[in-house]
């Protein structure tokens, strides 16, 4: 996973972007052509010089013989081309100044004309290479040309070498400051050409290339790649109410959310607006759904007393389930985004083709309206199994329960579609209640369970809203008890709706079979024997038998068999 994150900042970093960018003026290739070129350049000019008239003394054949060094070295360095090394490029380097050297020491009371081509191998090697190798090539420069005076001894040797090695000291010195202004300037231009300016986030530049190439990544280690899309609800209202400069704060705000709540590895980015994205490489669908909920009630609980009070709305898509491309992910994730605004905002959703369909197309008022308002309690039903963890198909298995005593008590085949319909979606009112509590390993004390205890209420005013006000009935009253100690109303007996007496016995049942947070599963037996235990005091004695008796045909069936519901009337 380290070695992912790296490779994700190494490609998306602003700072990375510049090393990246500033690569091609530190690559030896760029090196060879450019010394290849100075050194034929440089003999060229030593050789046009030896027509002008020389003083006595001096050695023509000796400098005619550094001189086609020179060219044989710049030819060496052009041919090797791509193939050159660093090492290649310092030792050509110290080579010049060698040849420099042998040029001044072959004639005759000149050392500052051949002196000048030091300047050269200072402004090549302080461009060129590191600090360190740079150093050494500058401190050759001024031991070569050194041992040249002390050998000839010339009138002012001492001024003439500290002249000579001050100036190629402070070219190197000069060049090194142009060159770290260059890679500055060059390093704010890669960071504005992949960071949003406002939030300091990536923009969508560097997130498209970000989701690119996790999922190249993904293919070939066969791992998830996972995508929240979000957008800041009503953000309109924000601007009204607190000005752009104001509305600017808040985007900065939210996107300190997004960065405080994901891990190294991740990608948060703003999209454009209001906005953002964020990329979770080697997240499945339900571990994307977590963090989408931790950023969605972090939002909430920072903006809360604010002037601007400030929701966020989720859709989530992951590689490879909902689409093999990034176009199909940004498909995906804009779509389930979309059903989340159209549910009511301040919510996340995870992509379904069919039921995010169904809520995207549904019109308010429309004959389509009771099929797209059912999707969109299916799409909060299946949220709410993915959020706990430990219940992972809790609602498809209580459906499944529901519908075998529906049949077992012989009730009419719409009857037990529809008692079907409310196992699946008896739970979601609990989209109100937070992980801390669902999540928790040990039982929870009274203050949680107040809090729990909401939740059929807050379902059944989901469900009616949905126009289901039969099953919303039958949820709201599904922890109710035969002798009346259960809740929100205490009704007893024939009070509580059959459907609802069925619920919940369908809803123990698999509580005590399946693996909770709190507690690990229980035998067929066990879970049996506590149903009767119960019976005429917590759940009805002919519901509590009519289970028993249809379990073993009902286990025989697939899991999945409860999403064939049918919405009923």
């Amino acid at each position: 996973m380290r070695s992912r994150a790296s490779a994700l900042r190494q490609r998306l970093d602003p700072r990375a972007s510049y090393e990246a960018t500033t690569a091609s003026l530190d690559d030896p290739r760029s090196a060879a052509r450019f010394l290849g070129y100075a050194y034929a350049a440089g003999a060229t000019l030593a050789i046009a010089s030896m027509a002008l008239p020389q003083p006595p003394g001096t050695d023509v054949p000796g400098l005619l013989a550094i001189d086609a060094a020179a060219l044989l070295l710049g030819l060496y360095l052009l041919l090797r081309g791509s193939r050159v090394t660093e090492a290649e490029i310092a030792a050509a380097l110290l080579i010049g100044t060698v040849l420099v050297s042998l040029a001044i020491h072959f004639t005759n009371e000149r050392t500052g004309v051949y002196s000048l081509f030091y300047v050269w191998i200072a402004i090549e090697s302080v461009y060129f290479l590191s600090r360190r190798a740079a150093l050494v090539q500058l401190v050759g420069v001024a031991v070569a040309f050194g041992l040249v005076l002390m050998s000839e001894r010339p009138p002012a040797a001492e001024e003439q070498w500290l002249i000579t090695v001050g100036t190629v000291a402070l070219a190197g010195v000069l060049v090194g400051a142009l060159k770290a202004n260059v890679e500055n300037l060059i390093g704010r231009l890669a960071s504005a050409a992949h960071t949003d300016p406002l939030t300091g986030l990536s923009n969508r530049r560097a997130f498209q290339e970000a989701l690119e190439l996790e999922l190249e990544r993904a293919r070939r280690g066969g791992r998830p790649v996972s995508l929240l899309i979000a957008d800041l609800d009503h953000f309109k209202r924000v601007n009204d109410l607190l000005g752009h400069p104001g509305g600017d704060q808040v985007l900065r705000r939210f996107a300190g959310q997004m960065t405080r709540l994901t891990r190294n590895v991740d990608l948060p980015a703003r999209l454009g607006g209001e906005e953002f994205a964020l990329v979770l490489p080697e997240a499945a669908k339900h571990d994307a759904l977590l963090v989408a909920e931790r950023l969605r009630r972090a939002v909430k609980a920072a903006f809360v007393d604010t002037t601007a009070p400030l929701t966020v709305s989720v859709g989530v898509t992951s590689f490879p389930d909902d689409g093999e491309s990034a176009n199909d992910l940004l498909l995906a994730g804009d779509q389930a985004l979309y059903a989340a605004k159209k549910l009511g905002r301040d919510r996340t959703v995870l992509y379904n083709a069919e039921v995010v369909a169904d809520v995207v197309h549904g019109e308010p008022g429309s004959a389509t309206q009771s099929p797209g308002q059912l999707s969109a309690v299916l799409v909060l039903a299946e949220t709410i199994d993915a959020r706990d963890a430990g219940t992972g198909h809790h609602s498809q298995a209580v459906g499944r329960y529901a519908r075998a005593i529906a049949a077992q008590l012989g009730l009419p085949l719409p009857a037990i579609e529809r008692v079907a319909l409310a196992g699946m979606l008896h739970d979601v009112g609990k989209v109100g209640v937070g992980d801390a509590i669902l999540h928790k390993p040990e039982p929870l004390d009274e203050e949680e369970w107040v809090l729990m205890r909401k939740h059929p209420e807050l379902g059944a005013r989901l469900l009616a809203g949905a126009d289901l006000p039969d099953i919303a009935e039958w949820v709201f009253a599904h922890h109710e008890r035969m002798d009346g100690s259960g809740y929100p109303l205490g009704l007893h007996g024939e009070q509580i709706p059959l459907e609802a007496r069925i619920l919940a016995v369908a809803d123990a049942y698999e509580a005590m079979t399946g693996v909770r947070p709190y507690s690990g599963a229980v035998t067929h037996e066990e879970a049996a024997a506590e149903l009767r235990r119960c019976s005429d005091t917590q759940f009805d004695p002919r519901v509590v038998e009519a289970l028993l008796a249809a379990l073993p045909q009902t286990r025989e069936q697939p899991a999945a068999a409860s999403a064939h519901v049918t919405p009923g009337g």
